[in-house]
């Protein structure tokens, strides 16, 4: 099936400034308001409320429409007021969004080797770090076209994926495919492939390179400092240091 998504401009982010992480982030917001324009004419899906028994593409569909109901005709104020905004995404993404999974996932190996505090530190201020930038995202999305596609399960049904592609203002296509685990709470989300590229892959290896260099704690210090500067870069700048 073939959506409209709602339109939302701002003069924060240009999109054709966005790349790496960032694009990654804003074509994930398509999925959330494309979905969001779809939930919204149906009157069977404004009756859903997610459960632990919800099934992924209801997961991914509901949480979208709950976000855009959230920001709809408020758009100028939340880009006046981020704090608000990046309560309100955090409050709608949190219950969707596998962490502390995804945590373990970026870190790879480092994630056996670190202690309890240094694992809560680094979820704690990767989830901050993707709340910002999907937020300021959400603010500078101009419309696009989305199909989605049905949900394909494992073998053994403990996995799921939810393949959708976005057709593009200038006519190309790109794959957006979002996987899902199950847990003891449900349906939760902790991959987004990009033409096929996972941004857990993308950045477990960055992150882990600079652990190598320069170790956890310094690592999870400056990104906890980047979030709380809004600078929305999980990796260090290289050229600072030149």
């Amino acid at each position: 099936m073939r959506l409209k998504a709602f339109g939302m401009e701002s003069d924060l982010i240009g999109a054709g400034q966005l790349s790496g992480f960032s694009r990654v982030l804003l074509l994930m917001c398509a999925l959330t308001l494309s979905t969001a324009a779809h939930a919204q004419d149906s009157d069977q899906n404004n009756a859903v409320m997610l459960t632990a028994g919800s099934p992924p593409l209801e997961v991914v569909s509901v949480t979208s429409k709950t976000l855009q109901n959230s920001l709809l005709g408020r758009e100028s104020y939340y880009a006046k007021n981020l704090d608000e905004l990046y309560q309100v995404i955090g409050e709608k993404l949190a219950p969707v969004f596998d962490m502390r999974y995804v945590g373990y996932l970026v870190l790879g190996d480092y994630w056996k080797s670190a202690d309890d505090m240094q694992r809560d530190r680094f979820v704690v201020a990767f989830s901050d770090f993707l709340i910002k930038t999907y937020a300021k995202g959400l603010l500078n999305f101009n419309q696009e076209q989305l199909v989605v596609f049905p949900a394909t399960y494992s073998k053994d049904k403990k996995r799921a994926e939810v393949k959708t592609e976005l057709l593009m203002n200038e006519g190309s296509i790109v794959p957006v495919d979002y996987r899902l685990r199950r847990s003891t709470e449900g349906w939760r989300v902790y991959d987004v492939r990009i033409e096929g590229v996972s941004y857990i892959q993308n950045y477990r290896s960055q992150i882990n390179a600079e652990i190598s260099a320069l170790g956890l704690d310094a690592v999870i210090l400056r990104l906890e400092q980047a979030v709380q500067e809004s600078t929305l870069s999980p990796v260090a700048d290289e050229t600072a240091s030149r």
